[in-house]
């Protein structure tokens, strides 16, 4: 009778060990499966390098609310394009119709010669100080027109009126490498800058 119960002792002792280690190794293999693999980190890490080709600022004269509101609305549409080498920017084309409907408002704008109010009055001061900008970054311009009048916010034959449909602002990036334009309002003055960007892998 006592062989017989330590018989079965031993039994109940070997499932218990057996069992054990299986459920172990299981809880194990599952937390292995459940780590995500590691990243790969790039031995080489690339920096972004800059440099101002040309920048201009003009002096905001004319502060009514609508009129800067159109500043905003055209520097807002211009600010980061991107200008591929040897591709052409048309401020028309970035900037878009200037109509109610596309959230332009009354300003003053000049029109033959004559002082008057139109939707989208005010971007030209935008266009002239983006045309700076490009003179001085040495781009070739590739149409380019004076106002009718002087305006009081640039120079004589620095200034560039821009109607759409009729009368463009337009430059080549004559560079050999992407430019990206910037415009901007701040401290009373509207600034534009195209600025230069390129890739380097080799780490400083």
């Amino acid at each position: 009778m006592k062989k017989l119960f330590f018989i079965f002792i031993i039994i109940l002792c070997g499932c218990s060990k057996s069992d054990t280690p299986h459920k172990t190794t299981e809880s194990r293999d599952a937390s292995r499966k459940a780590v995500p693999p590691a990243q790969k980190i790039s031995e080489s890490p690339v920096y972004e390098t800059e440099e101002t080709l040309g920048e201009a600022q003009t002096p905001l004269l004319d502060d009514g609310i609508n009129r800067v509101s159109n500043i905003n609305l055209a520097c807002s549409r211009i600010s980061g394009t991107a200008l591929n080498p040897g591709e052409e920017f048309s401020f028309n084309a970035s900037v878009g119709r200037r109509s109610y409907e596309n959230g332009w408002l009354d300003a003053p704008v000049i029109i033959n010669g004559e002082k008057s109010y139109g939707a989208g009055g005010g971007v030209c001061q935008v266009s002239t100080t983006l045309y700076m900008a490009a003179v001085n970054a040495g781009f070739t311009v590739t149409e380019h027109h004076s106002h009718s009048e002087p305006v009081a916010y640039a120079p004589a034959d620095f200034d560039a009126t821009v109607v759409y449909g009729e009368k463009d602002m337009k430059f080549v990036n004559i560079s050999e490498n992407p430019v990206f334009l910037y415009a901007w309002t701040g401290d009373g003055k509207v600034f534009s800058k195209i600025i230069k960007k390129t890739l380097d892998n080799t780490s400083s």
